[in-house]
C-alpha cells in the first residue's frame, strides 16, 4: 500500500516519491533487498533528503521497464 506518496496529487506525478519501505513493495522485493541495491549502486535512482531517502515513482516505472526481460 502507498501510504507516502508527496505530492498528494497524482502517483503518476514526475514529482511524486515512496519512502523506502513504500518502494519496496512497489517493486515487490523486501526492504532489505532495497537497501542492498542502494549501497552497491544498483536498483532505482534515490533521493537523499537529508538523512531521509525517497524514490521518485517515475524512477521506480523505468528501474521496472530496463529490468524486463524478454
Amino acid at each position: 500500500m502507498i501510504t507516502s506518496v508527496t505530492p498528494a496529487s497524482s502517483p503518476k506525478s514526475p514529482r511524486a516519491t515512496l519512502s523506502v519501505d513504500d518502494a519496496a513493495a512497489y517493486i515487490g522485493v523486501s526492504k532489505s533487498i532495497l537497501d542492498t541495491w542502494r549501497t552497491r549502486g544498483q536498483g532505482p535512482r534515490y533521493v537523499r533528503l537529508g538523512r531521509r531517502i525517497v524514490y521518485r515513482v517515475a524512477a521506480v516505472d523505468e528501474f521496472l521497464l530496463e529490468s524486463e526481460q524478454r
